[in-house]
């Protein structure tokens, strides 16, 4: 039931950072209308009534943080993207560009498949012995792990080259790493299963963030060495 109510606040909190993003509020105005929330979530985890100490007051504010600027970028990059294709007067900044790409159309194509990815992969992963299925792939976990970034990589690369979307590239590096994580963690049973969501999403972040950039960089460097023609047409880009 935990898990339920904290994947529902997690989309609200990206409704609202897109609503306002939507609506033309400002980036620091909508990252403090989502940390608020958060910081009162996560203080009631590291802070009692009798708690003054500097450490557990570093430690809410720590968590809530890695909460709310993952939450926040995608929340303003999703607002965005529906800004670009309701207001037709709605000019792109190059921080919409890097974020979300060339075309609009394709960015919410590949956030989706993003999505998609993850749920089929936890289904997988949470309906099958993991660890046997990584021990049993020739070469052991490693060679297992090396498939895993390629699967990533690929789409990523491909992404990066036909949109230059970084966001896009974060969000698809995000899903497998976050349903293999949590999968392990859940079935550790060492700690309640939403402290393991927890754990698990920021370790998968810090994945994501590093094999997206690195598969962004090669995406978007192929693109230059192939003189810069993604196949994103002018029709395409940031496309209603």
């Amino acid at each position: 039931m935990q898990e339920s109510y904290l994947a529902l606040g997690v989309v609200a909190l990206v409704g609202i950072a897109a609503f306002t993003a939507l609506r033309g509020v400002s980036i620091p105005a909508t990252g403090t209308v989502v940390f608020l929330p958060v910081a009162l979530w996560t203080g009631q985890f590291f802070l009692t009534d009798a708690t003054l100490l500097l450490d557990p007051v570093l430690e809410s504010v720590f968590w809530a943080l890695a909460v709310t600027i993952p939450v926040t970028v995608v929340g303003i990059s999703l607002g965005r993207l529906a800004r670009a294709r309701v207001d037709e007067e709605w000019e792109a900044t190059r921080l919409d560009d890097l974020l979300t790409g060339q075309s609009s159309k394709i960015a919410i194509g590949w956030i989706t498949a993003g999505v998609i990815s993850f749920i089929l992969a936890f289904v997988f992963l949470s309906t099958s012995n993991a660890q046997g299925f990584l021990a049993g792939v020739p070469g052991g976990s490693l060679s297992a792990y090396l498939i895993g970034s390629l699967l990533i990589g690929l789409p990523t690369a491909y992404q990066s080259f036909r949109n230059e979307g970084l966001l896009i590239s974060w969000v698809l590096s995000f899903g497998l790493p976050y349903a293999l994580l949590l999968d392990g963690f859940l079935a550790s049973n060492s700690e309640p299963p939403l402290v393991d969501m927890i754990y698990a999403g920021a370790i998968a972040l810090g994945v994501a963030i590093v094999l997206g950039t690195f598969w962004f960089a090669v995406g978007v460097g192929l693109k230059r060495l192939a003189g810069g023609n993604s196949g994103v047409s002018s029709e395409e880009s940031r496309a209603v």
